[in-house]
């Protein structure tokens, strides 16, 4: 068999794909110690790179998936069944492609506690990871595994379980969802392939009507590192998965406090964040930078629509920031668009104060101590919707701090109550 068709290699492992820029990736691989390659290349190229053979390894993502399957000399068992490779090593001159997302996607969900056993699951997708959902689905055990094409309409009815196989709702698009969670009557889990924002709309639809589900930031650590086993030949323990999960779950999310004006959001923010070794960032302060105005000033010149639009644009940059502890202004979450954008990422906490205790001086919507407990009647209800975890704050700071921070610490150990 012809084996000199391939140029000597440069001993370095990578990613192939298109866009490439959210990629954790070269993250994940920094954790196990090897410097990673990202190869952002459109379709044309991806077939030239592979057949190259100027790699040790690389992994493969969308678009590419199935190009790889057909440009590889051998297949792994698994790529095969799944009819789609995302992981390629060069070997004696010549190329074997596998799936590590096959195992990836099932630590996750074994991780997850996700059952799929005897379940109807609906797989979302058409694509190379959606194929081998379904082969996992049923390897897995699923009563029956159908795949929804963009055309297609799901089982409303009868679905127990959905995947999110495609890339909808992933940065920089993360106000789509591939769909409405609430139309299906009897859905016990949902998986999501998108890993970033951490938590997706289809998570979020998922979380506030207490669904079981996860984000696919664990499949892709999972299979990162059995790919990474792959290149070196070496066996890393599901221990050392989990670890580098929480790692990086914890690197690249935001701590969110939110609550009414004065309820001690910048002090305590700022206790916590350097607690945390966060970045501090404070909404208001931003607006006001941005505006070149005071906040009353804003009002009285500009108008609250004006603010809230200012708003907004200041909580979507910082949302999509990493590594932030973020303290909204007390009106943050009264538009929609505010609390999908700061939970995509964060770790919400509701910091509550006795209305009593909160002040009026400087406060253009809480004039006085009527309007403040009417303004926090209306806000209640969005407070809640989007907290994590809840904390009064009505004279021991301490106290408060400590159980902030306590609450960050168990979430951020066991992250399967990110959902």
């Amino acid at each position: 068999m012809e084996t000199t068709r391939y140029a000597q290699p440069n001993l370095g492992v990578g990613l192939l794909g298109h866009p490439l820029g959210h990629s954790f990736s070269p993250v994940i691989f920094q954790h196990l110690g090897e410097e990673y390659k990202l190869y952002d290349v459109e379709k044309e190229g991806a077939e030239a790179i592979i057949k190259s053979g100027n790699f040790v390894g690389l992994n493969v993502t969308v678009p590419h998936k199935k190009t790889a399957f057909e440009s590889v000399d051998f297949l792994d068992k698994t790529a095969a069944m799944c009819g789609a490779v995302n992981t390629v090593i060069l070997r004696g001159g010549l190329t074997y492609g596998y799936n590590t997302d096959f195992y990836g996607m099932r630590a996750m969900i074994e991780y997850y506690g996700i059952e799929i056993k005897d379940k109807v699951v609906a797989v979302f997708g058409r694509g190379g990871t959606a194929g081998m959902a379904k082969v996992l689905m049923e390897h897995l055990g699923a009563k029956s595994v159908s795949m929804i094409g963009r055309s297609d309409t799901p089982d409303y009815e009868n679905t127990d379980v959905i995947v999110n196989a495609t890339p909808v709702g992933m940065y920089p698009n993360c106000d789509n969802a591939i769909c409405d969670v609430t139309a299906f009557k009897k859905l016990s889990g949902v998986v999501d392939a998108v890993y970033n924002p951490l938590r997706t709309r289809l998570v979020y639809q998922a979380k506030k009507a207490g669904i079981p589900a996860c984000n696919g930031l664990y499949m892709l650590v999972a299979q990162a590192v059995k790919s990474y086993d792959i290149f070196f030949n070496k066996t890393t323990s599901r221990e050392k998965i989990d670890e580098i999960f929480k790692q990086i779950l914890w690197e690249q999310s935001n701590i969110v406090i939110v609550g009414m004006p004065s309820s001690g959001k910048t002090v305590i923010g700022q206790y916590i964040a350097a607690s945390a070794k966060k970045r501090f960032v404070d909404v208001d302060a931003e607006i006001v930078r941005k505006a070149g105005m005071s906040i009353p000033e804003i009002f009285d010149k500009k108008g609250e629509d004006y603010f809230r639009d200012l708003e907004q644009n200041v909580v979507e940059e910082f949302s999509n920031g990493r590594g932030l502890l973020i303290a909204t202004g007390g009106g943050s979450v009264i538009r929609k668009a505010n609390r999908c954008a700061l939970a995509q990422n964060g770790f919400v906490v509701f910091l509550q104060r006795n209305t009593d205790l909160l002040e009026t001086t400087g406060r253009p919507l809480s004039k006085d101590k009527e309007t403040i407990k009417k303004l926090f009647i209306e806000r209640l209800p969005y407070y809640k919707e989007i907290a994590d975890f809840e904390v009064e704050n009505n004279g021991d700071i301490e106290s408060c701090k400590q159980k902030i921070i306590a609450a960050v610490e168990q979430y951020f150990s066991h992250p399967t109550t990110i959902l």
